[in-house]
């Protein structure tokens, strides 16, 4: 699966993107590194921006039933 997460580190926003034909719309998930669940959303289409503060953060993000994981830093 291609997922863009960009840029990454970020500053105040990243850009978030599926590239496959195959995706019509996605979830994803933000935790902080505690664990704590911060941002939960189901994404219409292949393309959002996300907001976050300074940190760093995982990235779960659900395409055709499989998830995906990625590390997003926030400077």
């Amino acid at each position: 699966m291609d997922i863009s997460l960009y840029p990454n580190p970020g500053k105040d926003r990243v850009n978030l993107q599926i590239n496959d034909e195959k995706v019509r719309n996605f979830h994803y998930l933000v935790f902080d590194l505690q664990g704590k669940q911060i941002m939960n959303e189901l994404i219409k289409g292949t393309f959002t921006t996300i907001k976050l503060e300074k940190g760093i953060y995982i990235v779960k993000i659900k395409t055709n039933n499989q998830w995906h994981t990625r590390k997003l830093i926030m400077y």
